[in-house]
Parts: structure tokens; C-alpha cells; sequence
């Protein structure tokens, strides 16, 4: 598993927290578009029948937990997975 991760070293101690990303989670960025290329709006009509969310995840869904995990210190040591719903699939 591949992380995006946020950590911070504090006089008090250590503070972490991670948006999780996983090999079945996608998100869509210019990135996963040339990689599908032509497979990509078939990728999100999947996506958007099959993720509880109905939609496909963006960078946005990504940014704002991130920035969360940044901005909030009373959240220490977890990981968020942040994937419309994917892990609940199975």
C-alpha cells in the first residue's frame, strides 16, 4: 500500500495521520487519464455504478482530509482511506 502522508514532529511528540491509497482505489487525475487513456469513461460509468458514493474520487476528496490531518492536532495515528466507498465492497 502507498501512502500520502502527513506527519508532524511536535515538543510533545509525534502526530500522524494518512489518506491511504491502495492499488484499488483510484482517483482521477490527468495522470490516470493518459494512463486509460481511452479506457477511462468506461472506468468511471464502473465506478460510478459500483462506489457506495456513486461518483468517481478526485483530487479534492483527497485534499481536504489531507488538510484536515494538517490543520487539526487532536487527530493522531490513523489512516483514512479515501475511496468512495471501495472497502466496503467485496
Amino acid at each position: 500500500m502507498h501512502s500520502l502522508g502527513v506527519l508532524q514532529i511536535e515538543p510533545r511528540g509525534r502526530r500522524g495521520g494518512c489518506p491511504a491509497r491502495h492499488r484499488r482505489r483510484f482517483v482521477d487525475t490527468p495522470l490516470t487519464a493518459r494512463l486509460l487513456g481511452a479506457e477511462l469513461e468506461l472506468r468511471h460509468e464502473e465506478l460510478r455504478a459500483t462506489l457506495p458514493i456513486r461518483r468517481v474520487v478526485g483530487p479534492s476528496d483527497v485534499a481536504a482530509p489531507a488538510l484536515r490531518l494538517m490543520t487539526n492536532t487532536a487527530l493522531t495515528g490513523a489512516t483514512y482511506g479515501i475511496d468512495g466507498g471501495r472497502q466496503l465492497i467485496p
